[in-house]
């Protein structure tokens, strides 16, 4: 399945005749619609630091913000996977507009982009916000051991739209969690990250919840 999809654009008939003038009644037409528009110039030169380095098994390409480390765009070319490497410490949101433009970029300037399939980390301390809406929704769906941990937060991410962030970076409807590895829940009683986390969500006695996990897949839908 093709994991980056480019956004649907509408068809437009056109004609060799010139459209008769509409009639005067005051009002002015809308501007036309641009079909299979680019995205905005992007002056990669001077916005972005690429880095290309290519292996006899792999063509690695890394996508910064010129003079900074992060955040970042990691391509690899042969294996079609891309991942997001976020700056620690600064909220996600502020970091989206940036990454869009590096995933603008790529897309127009490499079409097997288009074929990417995107891997990334969902663990709260890679991706709080993920882990807070996650836990936010185990208080109100409790977590069943049963079930098994990477069940439960598939299909907790499947009910409720849990990555904006990666819908707007990939220009996208939804992005969609497929499967993940290496999960990890923990409770109020919990020592260590994850207890204080948990606590700090203001979950309430010994119930275990989920934080997130160490390794997701996702498709991106339009």
């Amino acid at each position: 399945m093709r994991a980056l999809i480019l956004l649907l654009t509408a068809g437009v008939a056109c004609s060799s005749k010139a459209p008769a003038p509409a009639a005067d009644d005051g009002k002015r037409a809308p501007p036309p619609v641009a079909i299979d528009a680019a995205p905005p110039p992007i002056d990669a030169a001077a916005a972005f630091e690429i880095r290309e380095r290519a292996e006899s098994y792999e063509t690695f390409v890394d996508v910064a913000p010129r003079g900074a480390d992060c955040p970042k765009l990691d391509w690899r070319r042969k294996a079609k996977t891309v991942s997001i490497v976020r700056c620690r410490g600064g909220a996600f949101a502020d970091q989206v507009p940036v990454l869009r433009d590096m995933v603008a970029y790529v897309r127009a300037t490499d079409r097997t982009f288009d074929d990417a399939r995107l891997l990334g980390n969902l663990d709260f301390l890679a991706y709080p916000e993920f882990a807070q809406r996650l836990v936010a929704y185990a208080q109100k769906t409790p977590y069943d051991p049963k079930q098994g941990l990477h069940a439960y937060v598939v299909a907790a991410a499947g009910s409720e739209d849990m990555l904006p962030e990666l819908a707007t970076i990939f220009d996208a409807k939804r992005v969609r969690l497929r499967s993940v590895e290496k999960c990890s829940a923990g409770r109020p009683t919990t020592k260590g990250e994850i207890g204080d986390f948990v606590r700090a969500q203001g979950v309430k006695g010994n119930r275990e919840v989920p934080v997130g996990c160490l390794m997701a897949w996702f498709d991106i839908e339009r």
